[in-house]
């Protein structure tokens, strides 16, 4: 019995490495570089705003996005796209250019007057869109 210990040591630590490599590193969450907001120009109250943005992710298929983050005011919306590089997978990512393409947000309710959507970018900088609401 004490002759299989040093292999099955040996066989557990192959094991345990493999493991790691599959699950190491983690998802790097990151901003989206919004680089146009598509919204219309006026609606009414009764109305649910869609907001399409567009930006570039990434350059393989390791990038995608992940979620909207967003706070509302009465009046603005302040609103961030979130990516995910998931390098764990790498050695399996084609090369590709990903886009966030016309990825849709939506408002309800909306008050009278002019709403403000913020898009927060990768260099702390606002996108700005308004909205007039009747």
């Amino acid at each position: 019995m004490k002759k299989y210990i040093p292999f099955l040591l040996i066989i557990t630590a192959v094991l345990l490495s493999s493991c790691l490599f599959l699950f190491d590193p983690t998802p790097e969450l990151f901003r989206i570089k919004i680089d146009s907001v598509n919204a219309p120009i006026s609606l009414t109250t009764n109305d649910t705003l869609t907001i399409k943005l567009y930006g570039y992710i990434g350059n393989d298929t390791c990038y995608w996005f992940h979620h909207f983050q967003s706070a509302r005011e009465n009046y603005s919306l302040y609103l961030t796209a979130w990516g995910i590089h998931n390098v764990a997978y790498r050695k399996g990512c084609e090369s590709s250019q990903v886009y966030l393409n016309g990825q849709e947000y939506r408002v309800y309710p909306l008050y009278s007057g002019v709403f403000e959507v913020n898009i927060h970018q990768p260099d702390g900088a606002w996108l700005k869109k308004t909205v007039t609401v009747n």
